[in-house]
């Protein structure tokens, strides 16, 4: 499946290695449908929503978190902050 990104109102599509963060009225831009993915390709490692990196049309390794934190374990009182990098 060819992912792109689409412009709602539209219907206009182009392509992901051009960036682009609207189509030409100024409409926020969305993914093509997905395939979506299975429990089992569900990161299990990262307590974020990069657990669900395995839905992306890009393989993105050292993702940027934006300072999000999360417990390392229920009930634990110190958060943990999740490690940062570049998405390439």
């Amino acid at each position: 499946m060819n992912t792109r990104y689409i412009d709602p109102r539209s219907g206009e599509t182009f392509p992901l290695d051009e960036p682009r963060w609207c189509g030409r009225d100024h409409a926020p831009l969305m993914l093509t449908p997905q395939s979506g993915i299975t429990r089992d390709r569900i990161g299990r490692a990262v307590r974020s929503l990069w657990r669900y990196r395995a839905a992306l049309p890009l393989a993105c390794h050292a993702p940027i978190t934006m300072g999000s934190t999360a417990r390392s374990r229920p009930g634990d009182a110190s958060p943990t902050r999740l490690s940062q990098g570049t998405c390439r």
